[in-house]
């Protein structure tokens, strides 16, 4: 990690405090890195941190796209020029980012396992299932990546050894195996949905830049494509939920999961920016709809749209928007699922307390079906005053009791073993940007 933040350092060397930024006002086009490290040993790998990772790198690549191909001076390049460079980026981050989102995809099944105990992971070759091979970040993507041109299909479970012994052993997993196995079939396609957040978080809070389209286009195309098993995935994520009594098909889960998309207000914002660069040349990606209340006020009434894989409630579809007071942005999201009722809602802060110093970060989630609760909280400091603009090191907390739909879709101790009714522990968060 050390290697790579001072790698990232490197990029904004010759940037300064009073350098004009791209775009004035309340946007600012950016590469963001946020890398969380868990705190608790036995969490080595969770969501988030797979989230941090993956998308780290394809915002590496979307720097370097932006610098090479697109280039340093777009507004002194013809319209034609500017459109030629910019379908070139996308087509390059797309063939690179996808088989990341699919590396992310398995570390996703990864995470559902080790919650339950299972900890030597394997790849498996679908075109040889004897076949088994150690796993680690670079394996993982370069045989995702051969999937993605037509080669062997592979996936990361645990080894068949530990698989048999523990699921004929554990009494807690044998009278939870179905809730187990729906939870892993839906790890990898709720893995690309959170990737795919981290890009509406930035575009929500003024950070996006046109070539994040090129992510989320590669979490679609991840999450849809059978190279990735994401069919027999969804079709025995509808076994499994079967068993437990929520009833639905595997059409009706890929809609849930697709078009809400379609209409989200990040897909309008990254659209209408792509074709407003390619006019102009400036690098403007705005929150669609601003309804100014006050000067300081200001409300965003196009939400932003998506659905998860629950295994209480089915598909979900969740809604969130967002309210800015000046330095600071509250969020209100809504999610139920589609098969059966499990509303949940959150509320959510991140703002300045001390000006170029600190600023924290806070969410509370609440599901009105099972009475559980999510909340996480805590401070991010600044190195602006050390001159280190970009640069914020911080601490994330969380504590999550009984079920919610967040702690099923991100947690890492999953409610319905024994023992697990609540879930806590903190993350140390290295968090980086390069304004362009």
């Amino acid at each position: 990690m050390a290697i790579f933040m001072a790698f990232l350092m490197v990029l904004q060397s010759d940037k300064t405090d009073d350098k004009e930024p791209a775009t004035s006002g309340k946007y600012q086009p950016r590469a963001e890195f946020r890398l969380p490290l868990a705190l608790d040993g036995d969490v080595p790998v969770d969501h988030d941190v797979v989230t941090g990772w993956t998308t780290s790198i394809e915002q590496l690549a979307l720097y370097g796209a932006d610098q090479l191909i697109l280039g340093r001076f777009p507004e002194k390049q013809s319209a034609f020029e500017r459109t030629f460079r910019l379908l070139g980026a996308h087509m390059a981050l797309v063939a690179w980012d996808v088989p990341i989102e699919a590396t992310a995809i398995n570390y996703g099944y990864r995470q559902v396992y080790s919650g339950v105990g299972l900890g030597n992971f394997r790849l498996y070759n679908h075109n040889d299932i004897t076949e088994d091979h150690p796993q680690s970040l670079g394996q993982t993507w370069t045989r995702m990546w051969s999937a993605s041109v037509g080669g062997d299909r592979w996936d990361m479970s645990p080894s068949r050894d530990e698989w048999i012994t523990k699921f004929w052993t554990d009494p807690d997993l044998v009278a939870h195996q179905n809730e187990v196995f729906a939870q892993a079939e839906a790890a990898g396609v709720n893995q690309i949905v959170q990737n795919m957040s981290f890009i509406d978080h930035k575009v929500m809070m003024g950070h996006g830049h046109p070539l994040d389209l090129a992510q989320y286009i590669a979490g679609w195309i991840a999450m849809n494509w059978s190279a990735y098993q994401m069919n027999e995935d969804i079709d025995d994520y509808v076994r499994d939920i079967g068993f437990l009594g929520v009833k639905t098909t595997s059409s009706r889960v890929r809609l849930a999961l697709n078009l809400p998309r379609v209409f989200s207000a990040t897909t309008a914002s990254l659209v209408v920016s792509n074709f407003f660069y390619a006019s102009t040349g400036v690098k403007l990606v705005e929150r669609p709809l601003e309804v100014a209340i006050t000067d300081d006020l200001s409300w965003y009434p196009w939400p932003i749209l998506d659905g998860r894989l629950s295994i209480e409630g089915g598909p979900t579809f969740r809604l969130q928007e967002l309210v800015t007071l000046g330095n600071h942005a509250f969020t209100f999201s809504l999610e139920n699922g589609l098969a059966e009722s499990s509303v949940e809602v959150g509320f959510g802060w991140q703002g300045q307390i001390f000006k170029d110093l600190l600023y924290g970060e806070a969410r509370w989630l609440h599901n009105f079906s099972s009475g559980g609760n999510w909340l996480e909280f805590g401070p991010m400091f600044s190195f602006k005053r050390l001159g280190m603009p970009g640069l914020s090191i911080g601490i994330l907390g969380y504590v999550g009791t009984d079920y919610t739909i967040e702690r099923d879709c991100r947690g890492h101790e999953p409610s319905y073993l024994s023992g697990n009714e609540t879930e806590g522990g903190a993350k140390l968060i290295f968090q980086y940007s390069v304004s362009f």
